[in-house]
């Protein structure tokens, strides 16, 4: 089992699975929007000096975070 990582340690274009969220309150509103546990996302766009992210679910729906949004998900 690979280790567990936060979506702002990869690139842009890197397809990756959602296993669960450092912060609670965060990860509740993300899964309101469709990250869910077991699902696979795609780094769209990364915002240059920690700007933001967009992610791309696996139904299409971009979605926009904060960094510190985009640093509770943890994936592998």
């Amino acid at each position: 089992m690979s280790e567990l990582k936060s979506v702002i340690n990869y690139s842009e274009s890197e397809q990756l699975v959602v296993k669960n969220f450092s912060n609670d309150s965060v990860g509740s509103r993300l899964m309101s929007m469709g990250i869910l546990p077991g699902s696979l996302i795609t780094i769209e766009r990364i915002a240059p000096m920690k700007g933001g992210f967009c992610l791309k679910t696996l139904t299409g729906q971009k979605l926009a975070l904060r960094y510190q949004e985009a640093e509770s998900i943890m994936v592998e």
